[in-house]
C-alpha cells in the first residue's frame, strides 16, 4: 500500500543541480536517520529534466520526463530514493529541490 504523504512531515531539505550526468539524491539526507525518512516531494526548476528510479541512469531522451512547471515528482519507497537519478533534458542546467518525508 503507498505511503500516504499527508501524515508525513519534512524532516530534510536539500537543492541539487542536475547537468549532463546523471546525479542521485544525497545518501546521507536520508539513511539511518531519525525520524526515518521514507519519501520525498520533488520539484523542478529552471529547466527541464530526465528521471529514473529503478537503479538505471537516465539519459537526456530516457526516463520519465519532469518539466519546472509541471507536478512535483512524489517517491514514497526508500529502495527508489536510494535509485533516484536525474539528468538534464535540455542545454540548461536545472536544480531540483527535495524535501525529505518522515513520521
Amino acid at each position: 500500500m503507498p505511503t500516504d504523504i499527508q501524515h508525513l512531515r519534512t524532516v530534510a531539505y536539500e537543492s541539487v543541480t542536475v547537468s549532463t550526468t546523471s546525479v542521485g539524491l544525497t545518501l546521507a539526507r536520508f539513511i539511518n536517520t531519525v525520524p526515518a525518512v521514507t519519501g520525498a516531494i520533488i520539484s523542478v526548476d529552471t529547466a527541464p529534466i530526465r528521471w529514473r528510479d529503478d537503479g538505471t541512469a537516465p539519459t537526456s531522451s530516457e526516463g520519465h520526463f519532469a518539466i519546472p512547471t509541471g507536478e512535483p515528482i512524489i517517491i514514497t519507497h526508500p529502495t527508489r530514493l536510494n535509485n533516484f537519478r536525474a539528468i538534464r533534458q535540455a542545454s540548461t542546467d536545472a536544480t531540483i529541490r527535495v524535501s525529505y518525508l518522515g513520521f
